[in-house]
Protein backbone atom coordinates (compact mmCIF):
# COMPACT_ATOMS: atom_id res chain seq x y z
CA UNK A 1 0.00 0.00 0.00
CA UNK A 2 1.75 3.15 -1.14
CA UNK A 3 0.13 6.32 -2.35
CA UNK A 4 0.68 10.04 -2.58
CA UNK A 5 -2.42 12.06 -1.93
CA UNK A 6 -1.06 15.43 -2.99
CA UNK A 7 2.03 16.85 -4.61
CA UNK A 8 1.44 20.56 -4.21
CA UNK A 9 4.05 23.03 -2.97
CA UNK A 10 4.27 23.70 0.74
CA UNK A 11 6.04 26.18 2.92
CA UNK A 12 6.47 23.47 5.57
CA UNK A 13 9.98 22.17 6.09
CA UNK A 14 9.20 18.93 7.91
CA UNK A 15 8.75 15.43 6.49
CA UNK A 16 7.49 13.41 9.45
CA UNK A 17 7.47 9.63 9.72
CA UNK A 18 4.52 8.42 11.79
CA UNK A 19 2.76 5.18 12.60
CA UNK A 20 1.90 2.85 15.47
CA UNK A 21 4.78 1.57 17.62
CA UNK A 22 6.45 -1.48 16.10
CA UNK A 23 5.75 -0.83 12.41
CA UNK A 24 9.42 -0.13 11.66
CA UNK A 25 9.64 3.68 11.75
CA UNK A 26 13.13 3.76 13.26
CA UNK A 27 14.46 1.07 10.92
CA UNK A 28 13.13 2.85 7.84
CA UNK A 29 14.29 6.25 9.07
CA UNK A 30 17.82 4.96 9.72
CA UNK A 31 17.99 3.29 6.31
CA UNK A 32 16.81 6.49 4.63
CA UNK A 33 19.53 8.42 6.46
CA UNK A 34 22.25 5.89 5.63
CA UNK A 35 21.34 5.91 1.94
CA UNK A 36 21.07 9.71 1.70
CA UNK A 37 23.16 11.60 -0.87
CA UNK A 38 23.50 15.35 -1.33
CA UNK A 39 21.78 15.34 -4.73
CA UNK A 40 18.42 14.27 -3.26
CA UNK A 41 15.60 16.81 -2.89
CA UNK A 42 15.34 16.21 0.87
CA UNK A 43 17.65 16.04 3.86
CA UNK A 44 17.50 14.39 7.28
CA UNK A 45 17.77 15.87 10.75
CA UNK A 46 21.25 14.69 11.79
CA UNK A 47 22.76 15.89 8.52
CA UNK A 48 20.96 19.22 8.65
CA UNK A 49 21.71 20.02 12.28
CA UNK A 50 25.09 18.35 12.66
CA UNK A 51 27.77 20.55 14.14
CA UNK A 52 30.60 21.72 11.90
CA UNK A 53 33.79 19.60 11.98
CA UNK A 54 36.51 20.97 14.30
CA UNK A 55 39.58 22.54 12.71
CA UNK A 56 42.89 20.71 12.88
CA UNK A 57 44.30 23.43 15.13
CA UNK A 58 42.11 22.01 17.88
CA UNK A 59 43.86 18.69 17.51
CA UNK A 60 42.13 16.80 20.33
CA UNK A 61 38.61 17.56 19.10
CA UNK A 62 39.72 17.05 15.49
CA UNK A 63 41.07 13.60 16.40
CA UNK A 64 37.88 12.70 18.30
CA UNK A 65 35.83 13.76 15.29
CA UNK A 66 37.90 11.60 12.95
CA UNK A 67 37.49 8.64 15.30
CA UNK A 68 33.71 9.14 15.39
CA UNK A 69 33.65 9.31 11.61
CA UNK A 70 35.77 6.15 11.30
CA UNK A 71 33.35 4.19 13.48
CA UNK A 72 30.33 5.57 11.60
CA UNK A 73 29.09 7.82 14.38
CA UNK A 74 27.65 11.11 13.20
CA UNK A 75 28.30 14.50 14.78
CA UNK A 76 25.15 15.14 16.77
CA UNK A 77 24.02 18.66 17.53
CA UNK A 78 22.62 19.53 20.90
CA UNK A 79 19.78 21.93 20.17
CA UNK A 80 19.75 24.92 22.55
CA UNK A 81 16.52 25.55 24.45
CA UNK A 82 16.38 29.04 22.90
CA UNK A 83 15.00 27.39 19.77
CA UNK A 84 12.10 25.98 21.75
CA UNK A 85 11.40 29.36 23.31
CA UNK A 86 11.31 30.98 19.87
CA UNK A 87 8.95 28.24 18.66
CA UNK A 88 6.64 29.08 21.56
CA UNK A 89 6.81 32.78 20.68
CA UNK A 90 5.70 31.98 17.12
CA UNK A 91 3.06 29.44 18.20
CA UNK A 92 1.75 30.78 21.48
CA UNK A 93 -1.78 29.43 21.01
CA UNK A 94 -0.44 25.92 20.41
CA UNK A 95 1.86 26.11 23.44
CA UNK A 96 -0.96 27.42 25.66
CA UNK A 97 -3.32 24.71 24.41
CA UNK A 98 -0.80 21.97 25.24
CA UNK A 99 0.02 23.40 28.66
CA UNK A 100 -3.67 23.64 29.54
CA UNK A 101 -4.26 20.13 28.24
CA UNK A 102 -1.47 18.63 30.35
CA UNK A 103 -2.89 20.41 33.39
CA UNK A 104 -6.29 18.84 32.70
CA UNK A 105 -4.74 15.41 32.07
CA UNK A 106 -3.26 15.40 35.57
CA UNK A 107 -6.75 14.59 36.82
CA UNK A 108 -6.74 11.27 34.92
CA UNK A 109 -3.04 10.61 34.23
CA UNK A 110 -0.02 10.18 36.49
CA UNK A 111 2.16 13.23 36.95
CA UNK A 112 5.05 11.22 35.52
CA UNK A 113 3.23 10.77 32.20
CA UNK A 114 2.37 14.46 32.06
CA UNK A 115 5.93 15.59 32.68
CA UNK A 116 7.36 13.04 30.25
CA UNK A 117 4.97 14.25 27.56
CA UNK A 118 5.86 17.87 28.30
CA UNK A 119 9.59 17.12 28.10
CA UNK A 120 9.34 15.37 24.72
CA UNK A 121 7.01 18.05 23.36
CA UNK A 122 9.46 20.84 24.20
CA UNK A 123 12.30 18.88 22.59
CA UNK A 124 10.21 18.78 19.42
CA UNK A 125 9.59 22.51 19.68
CA UNK A 126 13.38 22.95 19.74
CA UNK A 127 14.15 20.80 16.73
CA UNK A 128 11.23 22.11 14.64
CA UNK A 129 12.44 25.66 15.15
CA UNK A 130 16.06 24.69 14.46
CA UNK A 131 15.03 23.09 11.18
CA UNK A 132 12.97 26.13 10.18
CA UNK A 133 15.87 28.48 10.94
CA UNK A 134 18.48 26.39 9.13
CA UNK A 135 19.94 27.74 5.91
CA UNK A 136 18.96 24.69 3.85
CA UNK A 137 15.85 24.96 1.72
CA UNK A 138 15.28 21.21 1.33
CA UNK A 139 12.52 19.64 3.43
CA UNK A 140 13.89 17.63 6.35
CA UNK A 141 12.88 14.11 7.37
CA UNK A 142 12.37 13.49 11.07
CA UNK A 143 11.17 10.51 13.04
CA UNK A 144 8.34 10.87 15.54
CA UNK A 145 7.63 14.58 15.64
CA UNK A 146 4.61 16.60 16.73
CA UNK A 147 2.11 14.13 15.26
CA UNK A 148 3.60 11.08 16.99
CA UNK A 149 2.51 11.98 20.51
CA UNK A 150 1.14 9.53 23.05
CA UNK A 151 -1.00 12.26 24.61
CA UNK A 152 -2.94 12.38 21.33
CA UNK A 153 -3.79 8.69 21.74
CA UNK A 154 -4.80 9.20 25.35
CA UNK A 155 -6.93 12.15 24.27
CA UNK A 156 -8.63 10.07 21.57
CA UNK A 157 -9.70 7.57 24.24
CA UNK A 158 -10.91 10.16 26.73
CA UNK A 159 -13.32 13.05 27.03
CA UNK A 160 -10.55 15.29 25.67
CA UNK A 161 -11.04 14.10 22.07
CA UNK A 162 -11.85 17.64 20.91
CA UNK A 163 -8.29 18.52 21.88
CA UNK A 164 -6.98 16.73 18.78
CA UNK A 165 -9.02 18.97 16.49
CA UNK A 166 -7.74 22.10 18.20
CA UNK A 167 -4.18 20.75 18.23
CA UNK A 168 -4.21 20.06 14.48
CA UNK A 169 -5.70 23.50 13.78
CA UNK A 170 -2.75 25.20 15.51
CA UNK A 171 0.03 22.86 14.39
CA UNK A 172 2.51 24.27 11.82
CA UNK A 173 1.93 22.60 8.46
CA UNK A 174 4.28 19.80 7.50
CA UNK A 175 5.62 19.33 3.98
CA UNK A 176 4.92 15.59 3.86
CA UNK A 177 3.72 12.81 6.15
CA UNK A 178 5.05 9.25 5.70
CA UNK A 179 2.43 7.04 7.34
CA UNK A 180 3.61 3.48 8.02
CA UNK A 181 0.91 1.01 9.04
CA UNK A 182 -0.50 -2.46 8.48
CA UNK A 183 -3.94 -3.92 9.05
CA UNK A 184 -2.40 -7.03 10.63
CA UNK A 185 -1.97 -6.00 14.27
CA UNK A 186 -0.47 -9.38 15.17
CA UNK A 187 2.53 -8.61 12.94
CA UNK A 188 3.21 -5.44 14.91
CA UNK A 189 2.78 -7.20 18.26
CA UNK A 190 5.28 -9.88 17.20
CA UNK A 191 7.82 -7.20 16.38
CA UNK A 192 7.24 -5.40 19.67
CA UNK A 193 7.83 -8.53 21.72
CA UNK A 194 11.21 -9.34 20.13
CA UNK A 195 12.77 -5.92 19.57
CA UNK A 196 15.34 -4.39 21.91
CA UNK A 197 13.71 -0.96 22.01
CA UNK A 198 11.00 -0.75 24.67
CA UNK A 199 8.91 2.37 25.19
CA UNK A 200 7.78 3.31 28.68
CA UNK A 201 4.07 2.83 28.01
CA UNK A 202 4.63 -0.82 26.96
CA UNK A 203 6.51 -2.00 30.04
CA UNK A 204 4.67 -4.91 31.67
CA UNK A 205 1.99 -5.21 28.97
CA UNK A 206 0.97 -8.59 27.56
CA UNK A 207 0.09 -9.22 23.90
CA UNK A 208 -3.56 -8.34 24.42
CA UNK A 209 -2.69 -4.98 25.97
CA UNK A 210 -0.16 -4.28 23.21
CA UNK A 211 -2.81 -5.06 20.58
CA UNK A 212 -5.18 -2.62 22.23
CA UNK A 213 -2.50 0.06 22.30
CA UNK A 214 -1.71 -0.43 18.61
CA UNK A 215 -5.41 -0.29 17.76
CA UNK A 216 -5.74 3.00 19.65
CA UNK A 217 -2.78 4.44 17.72
CA UNK A 218 -4.37 3.35 14.45
CA UNK A 219 -7.69 4.91 15.42
CA UNK A 220 -5.92 8.15 16.34
CA UNK A 221 -4.17 8.32 12.98
CA UNK A 222 -7.44 7.49 11.21
CA UNK A 223 -8.67 10.78 12.66
CA UNK A 224 -5.48 12.75 11.96
CA UNK A 225 -4.63 11.69 8.39
CA UNK A 226 -7.91 12.85 6.74
CA UNK A 227 -7.49 16.28 8.36
CA UNK A 228 -4.00 16.56 6.90
CA UNK A 229 -5.25 15.40 3.50
CA UNK A 230 -7.89 18.12 3.56
CA UNK A 231 -5.08 20.67 3.97
CA UNK A 232 -3.30 19.34 0.87
CA UNK A 233 -0.36 17.97 2.82
CA UNK A 234 1.53 15.25 0.96
CA UNK A 235 0.64 11.84 2.42
CA UNK A 236 2.77 8.80 1.59
CA UNK A 237 1.17 5.60 2.87
CA UNK A 238 3.46 2.62 3.38
CA UNK A 239 2.51 -0.97 4.19
CA UNK A 240 4.61 -2.29 7.08
CA UNK A 241 4.13 -5.86 5.82
CA UNK A 242 6.81 -5.17 3.23
CA UNK A 243 10.48 -5.36 4.16
CA UNK A 244 12.22 -2.13 5.22
CA UNK A 245 14.38 -2.32 2.08
CA UNK A 246 11.31 -2.39 -0.17
CA UNK A 247 9.63 0.41 1.74
CA UNK A 248 12.74 2.62 1.71
CA UNK A 249 12.84 2.24 -2.07
CA UNK A 250 9.15 3.15 -2.32
CA UNK A 251 9.58 6.18 -0.06
CA UNK A 252 12.62 7.50 -1.94
CA UNK A 253 10.75 7.12 -5.23
CA UNK A 254 7.74 8.96 -3.81
CA UNK A 255 9.88 11.74 -2.35
CA UNK A 256 11.67 12.24 -5.67
CA UNK A 257 8.31 13.19 -7.22
CA UNK A 258 7.47 15.80 -4.61
CA UNK A 259 7.88 19.48 -5.32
Amino acid sequence: MESIMSCSKHTGRIIEIVGPPGVGKSTIYNQLCNSWTADLNWIYQDELLASKPPVVLNFKKWLEDKARSYFGRKRAKSIPTDYGMRFIEHHQELANLCWSHFSDLREVESIHNCYRSTYHLFNDFCRYQAIVESAKIKPCIIEEGLLQKSFLVRSYKSSFSSFIDNYLDLLPLSHTIIYINTSDISTIVDRLTIRNKVIASHIGKDNRALSEDIFNWQQTFSKIIPVLESRNINIIEIDAQYTPQVNVKLIKQALSNLQ
